[in-house]
């Protein structure tokens, strides 16, 4: 079964980058570096020097060729995270947070509640009550309508 290329994997996928002339100018030179890197130097009508790195198999010009700003130079080829890690990795992280704040608030709340202060002690018992007799969903709504609104 071929995979449709215009879908990108959604654990890890190449990504090809763009690399465009930022000037107008001529191309000097077109040496390669390594087995797989190429080195072009162009330069500006000005007389600015400059060199990109391309991947070998993806140069889009020839020596002496006259270039416009914008054109394309050829492309770099990366690795990237998919969509599939980075929902995994957000997901972790936010139930980390998560725990690390519910921990504290119990823990507060909870020592509030034991405390010999009667002020203290009815606050506690008061946010506990508030929290116990409302439905999550509604927590949800207050949460996203109410509070992020305010921020």
């Amino acid at each position: 079964m071929a995979l449709d290329p215009h879908i990108h994997n959604t654990f890890f996928y190449k990504d090809e980058t763009l690399i465009k002339a930022p000037f107008d100018g001529t191309v000097l030179n077109i040496s390669e570096s390594s087995s797989k890197k190429t080195t072009i130097s162009l330069r500006s009508e000005t007389g600015e020097l400059v060199d990109f790195d391309v991947d070998s198999g993806t140069v889009r010009v020839n020596p002496n060729d006259l270039i416009i700003a914008g054109d394309i130079i050829g492309f770099t080829v990366s690795w990237r995270i998919g969509p599939m890690i980075f929902g995994f990795w957000t997901t972790i992280w936010v139930s980390a947070t998560a725990s690390v704040f519910g921990l504290l608030i119990g823990l507060v709340t909870g020592l509030m509640k034991i405390s010999k202060n009667y002020t203290v002690r009815n606050l506690a018992a008061i946010y506990i009550e508030i929290i116990r007799g409302t439905p999550l969903l509604v927590q949800i709504f207050i949460a996203y309508f109410f509070l992020c609104y305010g921020v």
